[in-house]
């Protein structure tokens, strides 16, 4: 039976990238029964805090909310949002 990332598959764990060698990893909760190892719970910490960081900072940029009639006019403030974004 095949489940969501880190989950078993036919008794071992699924891996979503094999080819890769890349792994995702995922916070696990404090109490959980397969705790992460010490330096891979620094880790996820670290890059968890970075990422949200950076998109918290992107998501500050663009206007709480948009008002358009129509699709053409919502496609344009989108547009000229990222636009006027690149040039800051």
């Amino acid at each position: 039976m095949l489940w969501n990332a880190g989950s078993l598959l036919f008794g071992r764990e699924f891996d979503p990238f094999p080819a890769t060698g890349n792994r995702q990893q995922t916070a696990r909760k404090g109490n959980g029964t397969r705790p992460h190892a010490p330096h891979e719970t620094f880790l996820l910490q670290h890059f968890r805090k970075t990422i949200e960081m950076a998109f918290s900072q992107l998501t500050a940029r663009f206007p709480k909310q948009i008002h358009a009639v129509t699709a053409q006019g919502f496609v344009l403030k989108i547009a000229l949002s990222i636009f006027f974004h690149t040039l800051d």
